[in-house]
């Protein structure tokens, strides 16, 4: 068939109605089947194979007979109509599902793309759409053609090419051909109809792969089955479900969208608008359509929706995708900053301990990418609130994936003793030899979920101690250290607002933010609860009681034992772990204003104390005030679990100044310090949720946090030493931290951070390896230098 046959535009002429009708009048009782194969006799409408068009005739006769134009025999009902129709109806069983997937294309065994041509096939295929499909499976039209994706390691997917859309203004403007030449030549266009990678399956780059393998084969395989070749290839993506990535891999072209009117949705309907991407099968296919005119311009695409559904604390944190994930797309006033800021936190992150020139081992091209990005000027769009842009709004998504989140907010000192000659910094202390100590003061806020997950850094802020010797009860409240916490407390209102699906938030602080302001604000602010624990004994009423007194004095509503935890020495005060036996009393207090110009404000106070004196040590003392409800020991127990996931933010402190060596920083501004700061903050945050999530959720797949080159260190390490295979991810976080010298002897407590971040650099380093090893085996003639013979 060089052109495709106009049925229904020629048996709606007034000379061919008459033809027809006289066929119809002659056939008598014969069904209405055998009416279209005389009418296609009659007409010569037949496809490439001399086949008569049987099918597309009925469709036409039955237009025809719609519109009242002519008159044919009634159809006749089928004896196995009704049992098809069932069968079809009946929910299908889904197909075996694939194993030992690895997380690459490169890695796949035996990937295959095999024509469904057998009935058994066909069924596979259809199962696939039924069962997998996002939008399920749909009657296709015209000429088809079916394909599964297989391997060693299963069934991966599934395609079905069927007719193209009838009409596209964009597609149609973009090949520049008129109404008659679409007409004759439509059926050299092929749509993709399905295409499908089953949801199980998490391998990077196969969708394009397999989809460039189907098109390799398209063409012949479509020219053995029904004698012609299709010129080019259309599908959509559905711009609410994806932005058809894997088709741009694939070597498709975006032509525009559609008008959001489906072929058999009734008129005035609207259906979701989708992207059209084509891509030719034949070079040549301009001069095939005999199609004039220059060829067509790109067409700009639109930007891209962000994606702001929930995730989930360990949702792509693997080496291979989470700096992209976290830092791609930040708003740095050039697309190349952004990758390059996505490049130096990748490579960073490997070697966190280790300086940035040797962490890029010497390659001079990322290093002074790296010192370009971090020295831009102090006006330029590379601030720090830019570079956590990205992680802030994923920081957001996985905040909406839990009941209840902790924004815990606290200040540190970045003590920068070897490097006095930095500009900006203030004196923030004396070290050991009783001289001025320069540094910044860092102001940050964590998210962390109820079971102390940490979800990501939403807020750091930096300044200087102030100098000139001004008492803080004389300043404004924005210019004291009190307004720290309070542009936090604003800060973490504005993360959460008009978020429609957004958890419980409680805004949790330490003694530093027992602030009368904050209280007042919180008032004014919404969806944030506030939890501080108390620092100020405020008299209460006129009669002199005041907060600690009136709750010490109170008798003790219920008992409660509470692990205290080891702490050693390097941290304040060493403090062996016991049972604490504490006695709880909860009240609701009126705290007075410190002015005249507010009014007391009531707060829900917790007070947690001790009943026997330690051994070594004092006894344990909490008081909490929070604007939350408490009317019962379970809300209490809850309260009291909030303020003690507030150390979660020290760990992180931890893990950013010991694990990312943050204050041997030697640059020569402040702003190269916040710049670069902001970076390790984000690497130091991945390392210690490492560490949660293999304590955590020790179950998980192993592949969630690990690519599949680390896998493979990981295993060999641990069948050298005889370990059990990390098959998931407690296990493999655990081998990882042996990597770095945890002993992991009977009795020992899980592997701390640093043990953990120590491990994962040479995890990284050993991965290294692994790869250059696996490229150098894809060359054979590389190998037989190394290896003679």
């Amino acid at each position: 068939m060089v052109k495709q046959n106009l049925i229904l535009q020629t048996l709606r002429r007034p000379e061919s109605l008459a033809r027809v009708q006289a066929i119809s009048d002659a056939a008598g009782a014969t069904n209405r089947t055998e009416v279209a194969r005389r009418i296609c006799a009659e007409f010569e409408f037949f496809d490439s194979w001399k086949r008569p068009q049987v099918t597309s005739c009925l469709k036409a006769l039955r237009a025809l007979e719609s519109k009242g134009l002519i008159c044919i025999p009634a159809p006749r009902a089928s004896p196995h109509l009704g049992a098809r129709r069932e069968a079809q109806a009946a929910d299908p069983v889904p197909a075996p599902a694939p194993f030992d997937v690895p997380s690459s294309v490169e890695l796949v065994r035996g990937l295959e793309i095999v024509p469904a041509v057998s009935p058994h096939q066909r069924q596979l295929c259809q199962r696939l759409i039924a069962c997998e499909h996002p939008r399920g499976a749909v009657r296709h039209v015209g000429a088809q053609m079916r394909y599964l994706i297989i391997s060693d390691h299963g069934i991966l997917g599934a395609a079905v090419f069927a007719a193209s859309a009838l009409a596209l203004r964009e597609r149609d403007q973009w090949i520049g051909w008129n109404r008659d030449t679409r007409l004759r030549h439509l059926h050299r266009i092929v749509g993709l109809s399905r295409y499908l990678v089953r949801p199980a399956v998490h391998c990077k780059n196969l969708a394009s792969k397999a989809l460039s393998l189907c098109l390799r084969r398209l063409p012949a395989d479509f020219e053995q089955r029904y004698n012609y070749c299709p010129w080019l290839v259309e599908t959509f993506a559905d711009t609410s479900q994806n932005s058809g990535t894997c088709f741009r891999a694939a070597n498709f072209t975006y032509v525009g969208c559609t008008a959001g009117r489906g072929r058999f949705t009734p008129r005035g309907t609207q259906v979701p608008l989708k992207r059209i991407f084509l891509r030719p099968l034949n070079p040549r296919w301009r001069r095939l359509l005999n199609v004039s005119g220059p060829p067509p311009k790109p067409v700009p695409e639109p930007p891209e929706p962000p994606d702001r559904g929930p995730l989930g604390p360990a949702d792509g944190l693997r080496l291979d995708q989470w700096a992209q994930n976290e830092f791609g797309g930040a708003p740095l006033g050039d697309v190349r900053l952004g990758r390059r800021l996505v490049r130096s936190a990748s490579v960073q992150s490997a070697k966190p301990m280790a300086s940035f020139p040797r962490a890029a081992e010497s390659d001079m091209a990322l290093i002074r990418g790296h010192y370009r990005l971090i020295d831009k000027p102090a006006q330029s769009a590379v601030t720090v609130e830019n570079i956590l842009a990205p992680h802030r709004e994923r920081t957001l998504r996985r905040m909406r994936g839990q009941q209840t989140v902790l924004l815990v907010q606290d200040g540190t000192d970045l003590h920068f003793a070897e490097h006095s000659a930095g500009k900006g910094m203030g004196v923030i202390g004396k070290h050991q030899h009783s001289q001025d100590s320069v540094g910044l003061h860092m102001h940050s806020t964590l998210a962390i979920s109820e079971d102390g997950l940490s979800l990501g850094v939403t807020r750091i802020t930096f300044d200087r101690p102030a100098q000139d010797g001004q008492p803080e009860r004389v300043k404004p409240v924005e210019e004291r250290q009190t307004g720290r916490w309070l542009r936090g407390l604003r800060d973490s209102a504005e993360l959460v607002a008009g978020v429609e699906d957004r958890p419980q938030v409680v805004a949790v602080l330490d003694r530093e933010g027992d602030a009368f302001a904050l209280f007042r604000d919180q008032g004014q602010l919404d969806g944030v609860e506030l939890l501080v624990r108390a620092r100020h004994n405020r008299v209460l009423d006129p009669g002199g009681a005041e907060l600690f007194d009136k709750l010490r004095a109170a008798p003790a509503q219920a008992t409660l034992q509470i692990q205290v935890d080891r702490q050693s020495a390097r941290r304040q005060r060493a403090r062996e772990a016991r049972r604490a036996v504490v006695g709880l009393r909860w009240q609701t207090v009126r705290l007075p204003a410190p002015d005249t110009d507010s009014e007391a404000l009531e707060m829900q106070a917790v007070h947690v104390h001790e009943r026997e004196q330690p051994e070594t040590g004092s006894r344990l003392e909490w008081l909490l005030l929070t604007t939350c409800a408490v009317d019962s020991q379970a809300d209490v127990e809850r309260v009291l679990g909030w303020y003690r996931q507030r150390r979660r933010i020290e760990d992180w402190q931890r893990a950013l100044k010991s694990g990312c060596k943050l204050e041997l920083l030697q640059h020569r501004s402040v702003e190269r310090i916040e710049r670069a700061v902001a970076i390790r903050a984000v690497i130091a945050w991945r390392l210690m949720m490492m560490t949660l999530v293999g304590r955590q959720t020790p179950k998980l797949p192993a592949d969630l946090l690990f690519t599949e080159i680390e896998l493979m260190v990981l295993r060999d390490f641990a069948r050298d030493r005889k370990l059990p295979t990390p098959d998931n991810v407690g296990q493999a976080v655990r081998t990882m931290a042996m990597m770095g010298g945890y002993l992991n002897r009977k009795g020992d407590p899980p592997s701390g951070h640093q043990k953990l971040w120590e491990g994962h650099t040479d995890l990284a380093a050993e991965a290294r390896c692994y790869g250059r090893i696996l490229r150098m085996g894809e060359n054979s003639s590389v190998l037989r230098k190394l290896v003679p013979g």
